[in-house]
């Protein structure tokens, strides 16, 4: 399902920029004698071009192919890295009627995808002096700030995605394992039922507790704490879809918490805990499956941060923080002055001035 939202999300994107792409044919080229010579119009028809075919070709469900492709995001990062690099290019040749009126989505993009951003504040006042200038003052200069502070955009988002991709891979296999060890476990016990032994209160002769109703009793709380969970965490409609693998981890690890927990309860080790019948041990192995809770929830926050940064700025679960009063360019030029005097440069962007 989210393979297939994706593909349509880059679909219509696709589709909207060959509109804008045939809009800008429409128009006389400035620049050389007509579009195809131009080399803003020909990267941005190239990677149209590839988002398109990217997005229209869908490997077989479950095949090889599919998950290997799933695993890395190659499609899903090649298809919107050529989105946003048409997208660059249509700076440098739509209309100056068109670049300024995108002008605050921009700024959006600013306040919620570099927050904290050390080029967040000086973008945010070349945008200012874009706006403020007549449309027949708006040239190559101009247009080639707004397409880097855009590409700035896209690159932090890009990058969000990328690494929520990687803590998604990471978790998938820490559950795998898990799962992977438990079965195994429980397998050898039926089996064995000297392996791994765990008495039981009351039960006749030396029969123990069945490895495998255990775990599944503490993944049945492990469930029950996922449930809570995808309310709690932040819903995140990307390819991706952390959230729920955030959630479904508790599973495995509700029934890792069972076993042991039910091993330590029955062993002893506490002389102030008497063993339980398989009824009670059933019951403390679904609490012991819920336990996991407690440490999960850190890492819930953190799911939480690392999903909003990856967010379109169109996600209605997006908010835009509200922005900074931009200084004044009296204020600009008093803070120079102030830090020409002190014998600093009055420039601390590191050279990185769109």
């Amino acid at each position: 399902m989210q393979d297939v939202t994706w593909r349509a999300q880059v679909e219509a994107r696709v589709w909207d920029l060959e509109g804008e792409l045939q809009r800008v044919g429409a128009q006389k080229p400035t620049k050389t004698s007509s579009w195809s010579e131009d080399p803003d119009y020909a990267i941005a028809k190239r990677n149209i071009k590839l988002a398109e075919t990217v997005a229209a070709n869908v490997p077989r469900l479950l095949s090889w192919r599919w998950l290997r492709r799933w695993a890395s995001g190659s499609d899903v990062e090649t298809a919107w890295g050529a989105i946003h690099r048409a997208e660059a290019a249509l700076q440098m040749i739509l209309s100056v009627e068109t670049i300024k009126a995108r002008l605050p989505d921009l700024r959006a993009g600013i306040s919620s995808t570099l927050a904290g951003d050390g080029r967040s504040d000086e973008y945010t006042r070349a945008l200012e002096h874009v706006e403020k200038r007549a449309p027949a003052e708006i040239g190559d200069e101009q247009r080639e700030c707004v397409r880097v502070i855009k590409s700035a955009i896209d690159a932090t988002s890009d990058a969000a995605y990328s690494n929520i991709r990687n803590y998604r891979n990471w978790l998938l296999m820490i559950s795998t394992i898990v799962a992977a060890g438990l079965i195994t476990v429980a397998v050898v016990h039926s089996r064995n039922s000297e392996f791994l032994y765990i008495p039981e209160a009351h039960s006749a002769g030396k029969q123990g507790a069945d490895v495998a109703q255990i775990e599944s009793a503490g993944a049945v709380g492990g469930l029950l704490m996922a449930l809570f969970a995808l309310i709690r965490l932040t819903v995140y409609s990307g390819p991706v879809a952390l959230p729920l693998w955030q959630a479904l981890v508790r599973v495995p690890a509700g029934a890792a918490a069972a076993l042991v927990g039910a091993i330590l309860l029955q062993s002893g080790l506490f002389t102030s805990i008497v063993p339980q019948t398989r009824t009670e041990l059933l019951g403390y192995a679904v609490l012991f499956g819920a336990a996991p809770e407690i440490l999960l929830r850190f890492l819930d926050n953190k799911v939480n941060a690392a999903t909003a940064a990856a967010r379109p700025k169109n996600d209605p679960l997006k908010s835009v923080p509200p922005q900074k009063p931009i200084p004044s360019a009296k204020e600009h030029g008093e803070g120079e002055s102030a830090e020409g005097g002190s014998g600093g440069t009055g420039d601390d962007s590191g050279g990185r001035r769109p």
